[in-house]
């Protein structure tokens, strides 16, 4: 599996985007697989949060990963600090 640069990937984006390139020029003109393009600009999205900051799609899915995690490390946390309550 090739890999791309994240610039390489943000100039792509930016073609599409403020160009108004086609996902499909691109992809001929550039080697790469319409579907990488399109998961791309898929990520790139901007997501905003309730304090109002933006993050793109791909660091919010991050972020929610990161929040299940630490929602689970409470739990146990929590589990664990009872056991050794009842000593």
């Amino acid at each position: 599996m090739k890999r791309y640069t994240d610039d390489f990937k943000a100039s792509i984006i930016k073609m599409h985007t403020e160009e108004k390139r086609s996902v499909r020029s691109l992809s001929e003109e550039y080697a790469v697989s319409p579907a990488s393009i399109h998961n791309w600009i898929k990520d790139a999205k901007s997501v905003e949060l309730d304090d109002g900051t933006e993050v793109t799609s791909k660091e919010f899915k991050k972020l929610q990963k990161e929040n299940q995690r630490l929602k689970e490390e409470l739990e146990i946390l929590k589990a664990a600090a009872v056991l050794l309550g009842k000593r």
